[in-house]
């Protein structure tokens, strides 16, 4: 028998390459884990926090805004979303 894990939640956004300083700190404060992909020249970067409790959109929203405004870029899309549920153990395949 398995236990299933914590929910895990994502706050997903595309940056402007040059904006990627400013909204990792947003990101950042929210807690969590940061993903977020190298920069390839001057070419938007997806970035990722995972967090284990659901986030209040409009929290979300300000940090992201104040980064924005920061750094002279416009406000990304912004995707929230509780991943699958996964077991914390899962059996070896042969």
């Amino acid at each position: 028998m398995s236990r299933k894990a914590a929910p895990v939640w994502r706050v997903g956004l595309v940056a402007p390459a040059d904006a990627v300083p400013a909204f990792e700190a947003a990101l950042a404060e929210l807690g969590g884990a940061l993903a977020i992909d190298e920069p390839q020249g001057p070419a938007p970067v997806p970035m990722s926090v995972y967090l284990t409790e659901a986030l209040d959109r409009a929290r979300v929203t300000a940090l992201l805004a104040a980064a924005a405004l920061g750094a002279g870029a416009p406000v990304p899309d912004i995707a929230i979303e509780r991943l699958p549920d996964r077991p914390t153990r899962v059996a070896r395949l042969m």
